[in-house]
Parts: C-alpha cells; sequence; structure tokens
C-alpha cells in the first residue's frame, strides 16, 4: 500500500508540475489553514498535495509531505472517520529554523519566502484513551499564493571526500522557563572553514554536514539558575559516535567543544 501511494503521489507531483497552480493558491496564511484543516478531516490526499508548492521540486526526491501522507492514511485506517477530530494551529518559525542546508556539495532550499509553521493533528478518543497523530510543516508565499514549502535542489560543487553528518543538540532542565544562550560553531566543508553563530532561548538542534565538525563554544546568557547542556555526535549509517555529551550547567563559564586533532 504504501509503494502503491508514493507512485500515485509521484504521478501527481508530475502533473502539478506541468500546471500552474497559483491560480487556485490560498491568498492569505489562514486561508491555507482552512484547507488544510478540510483536507484532513475529509481525507482528502490530493487537497494536501496540492497546497505544497512544487515549482523546481524534482520528482526523484520523496519530499517529508509523502512520508507524513503515508503516516496520516494509516492513522485514518485504524479508526472510524466519524470519530476523527482535526486541527490546525499557525506557529512562528522555530529559533532554529535554518532555509539553506548543503550536503555532499548539493545545495537544499524552500522555493517559499518561509514564514512560519502550520501544525495538523487528528485526534480519537480510543477507550477513553486520547490517540493523535500530527505534522508540522514549514509554509510561505510565492508570487502572490500561500504553500507548503518545498525543497529544491542545485549542485554547487563535487565534494573532495564524502562528509559526515554531526547532530549537535543544546537542551535546558527547565523547559517552562526561557533561558538565553549564545552558541557559536565551526566546521569544515569543501575543505572551507565556517562559522555559524545562534542565540536563542529554547532547545536547539541541528544536522551539520561537514568533512570535520572543528569546534563549539555554549556560553549561558540569563541570570538564573536553571541548567543548560550540550550534546554533539558524530552520524552514520554504521554507528554513532558520542563527540561529547556535557555536564549540565548554570553557570555563565562557557561549554567549549574542539576537535582532537589525530
Amino acid at each position: 500500500m504504501n509503494k502503491l501511494l508514493a507512485m500515485l503521489l509521484l504521478a501527481f507531483v508530475a502533473v502539478l508540475n506541468s500546471c500552474a497552480p497559483a491560480n487556485h493558491a490560498p491568498s492569505s496564511a489562514d486561508e491555507l489553514k482552512e484547507k488544510f484543516e478540510e483536507a484532513l478531516r475529509a481525507g482528502d490526499t490530493n487537497a494536501i498535495v496540492s497546497l505544497c508548492n512544487w515549482d523546481g521540486v524534482s520528482n526523484r526526491m520523496e519530499p517529508y509531505l509523502f512520508r507524513v501522507i503515508r503516516g496520516w492514511s494509516e492513522f485514518r485506517s485504524k479508526y472510524p472517520t466519524n470519530r476523527l477530530h482535526a486541527s490546525v494551529w499557525l506557529r512562528p518559525l522555530r529559533e532554529d529554523f535554518e532555509t539553506e542546508g548543503i550536503i555532499n556539495g548539493i545545495r537544499f532550499r524552500p522555493n517559499v519566502t518561509v514564514v512560519g509553521m502550520m501544525q495538523g493533528s487528528l485526534s480519537v478518543d480510543d477507550n477513553g484513551t486520547n490517540t493523535s497523530w500530527g505534522a508540522e510543516f514549514p509554509y510561505g508565499e510565492r508570487k502572490g499564493g500561500f504553500y507548503f514549502a518545498g525543497t529544491t535542489a542545485e549542485k554547487i560543487y563535487e565534494p573532495k571526500v564524502k562528509e559526515k553528518p554531526f547532530q549537535i543538540t543544546i537542551t535546558r532542565t527547565n523547559s517552562s522557563v526561557p533561558t538565553a544562550y549564545a552558541f557559536s560553531y565551526v566546521y569544515l566543508q569543501n575543505d572551507q572553514e565556517i562559522k555559524k553563530t545562534f542565540t536563542g532561548t529554547n532547545t536547539f538542534r541541528r544536522l551539520v554536514w561537514a568533512n570535520e565538525l572543528t569546534s563549539c563554544v555554549l556560553r549561558k546568557l540569563s541570570d538564573d539558575k536553571d541548567l543548560i547542556k550540550l550534546e554533539i555526535s558524530e552520524l552514520s549509517t554504521n554507528k554513532l559516535l558520542t563527540l561529547l555529551d556535557s555536564e549540565t550547567s548554570s553557570k555563565n563559564a562557557p561549554i567549549i567543544y574542539e576537535r582532537k586533532q589525530p
């Protein structure tokens, strides 16, 4: 069933790519929200797919949207549809949201001007227990229409060596109260040194594809007793290598990671 659904969705994308959907696109975020909620409630797969902007999206890619639809379809198949309750919310962009990522020489970018996140859910009372399914999409504007963001891919260099994924996570022990912090990290990508900085108050998660992650510095800015923690891992299909699992700290002294020299 999943394979058949994926094939049907890919065929539908091919049709969308050959059309001009902008004439039928929602004209506001609220209208996009209403159409998404209607599609969730009705179980209309085609309607949900049509809410995504497909300009420049390769038919060879399997977007996040397809995986969401599979999970949504499986959830709907378990329960009578007249008992399902659909809800949709507009959310601001997460602090750690990035509009561009580069993986092994391919740059991935959204094909709309992203302005926020849209969260949708289905819930049901299952013998006294509330059971739900949910998903969240970046959404934005393009040529006067509002869509879920599609992702474009552009080859910008041929990697000299295969890049590795590094997972960076910053967590707080008291999630109910914002804790301000400053974070910077340096990595090598295509033999070029890249430095990024970030100031936030909530949980931070980022997957960085690089030749090496060379250093990270996390400094707490809030003058309170809340604890903050930095975790860094190197990921691959065969292993999970923990590079740093810092002690939680309530002080303003920095938490520092530096790559060990070979």
